[in-house]
């Protein structure tokens, strides 16, 4: 009886060795089924869209984007969207022994804003829309960004914005830019911005001054009307200011220290 029960023991292992070595196999070869899977998911910030790749099994991809490049990385670079739409991707993934899986997916862009489709930094063509990194503002006692408007409405209705957030440490908290030219005032009348305060009569100075030569200035200050809403601020500038500034610096709410939060946008000459 021991003997039948060794016996059967030991077919009983080899069945399962069988059956295990059969299902993991799918010819002659040895080679072993795997389930080969060509997958991704998008991440959106914004307009920026990425890509992460959750393909199985793969060793090796193709993407074709909608306006037909292409990328072989495992996950592309993240692009940027500038007008609504529906974009379709396409995912081929390539196992080792050149099998493919194709994914087709899409990337939907439902903005509620605009895009700025141009921007300058020289004083000449003065037009700083937030289009890119271009502009480099520098903080002076405050956090810098370029990010999406927090408020699309009104008469701006743009996508991208500077913000300042003060530090509350200092009533000359400010941002600075450099030119790449010197302002002409006769050519033109002034300068304005679009502006977004969380107070109403916000002081808002904007000062012009000549790179490496701070001592040789000219200010201006205007308050805002409104909260919380987009308004449009003038600074009109002599032509005898002419030829003599390139820099400028912002501050807002001028002369008070504060923690808040401000946005502006659209400073060009006009």
């Amino acid at each position: 009886m021991k003997f039948l029960k060794s016996k059967l023991a030991i077919l009983s292992l080899v069945m399962m060795s069988l059956v295990t070595f059969t299902s993991c196999e799918d010819n002659e070869s040895g080679v072993i089924l795997v389930d080969l899977e060509a997958r991704f998911v998008t991440e959106t910030d914004f307009n920026v869209v990425s890509f992460v790749n959750v393909s199985q099994n793969a060793t090796s991809y193709l993407w074709t984007f909608d306006d037909g490049t292409t990328s072989t990385l495992f996950e592309p670079a993240p692009r940027a969207y500038f007008q609504n739409g529906t974009y379709p991707i396409t995912l081929v993934a390539t196992d080792e022994s050149g099998n493919t899986s194709t994914f087709e997916g899409s990337v939907i862009i439902d903005l509620s804003c605009t895009f700025e489709t141009a921007q300058s930094i020289d004083a000449a063509s003065l037009n700083i829309t937030f289009l890119d990194d271009s502009a480099p503002f520098v903080g002076d006692n405050v956090a810098f960004a370029s990010i999406g408007n927090p408020d699309a409405s009104g008469i701006n209705v743009s996508c991208k914005v500077g913000e300042i957030v003060r530090f509350n440490n200092s009533p000359f908290d400010n941002v600075q830019l450099d030119l790449t030219s010197k302002f002409d005032f006769v050519a033109n009348e002034g300068i304005k911005m679009k502006v977004w305060s969380p107070f109403p009569n916000t002081p808002v100075l904007l000062k012009l001054e000549e790179i490496g030569n701070p001592g040789n200035f000219v200010e201006i200050l205007q308050n805002t009307t409104t909260a919380n809403t987009w308004e449009e601020l003038t600074f009109d500038f002599a032509p005898g200011d002419s030829n003599k500034f390139d820099k400028m610096v912002i501050f807002f709410n001028f002369f008070v220290a504060d923690g808040s939060t401000y946005y502006f946008d659209d400073l060009m000459l006009y």
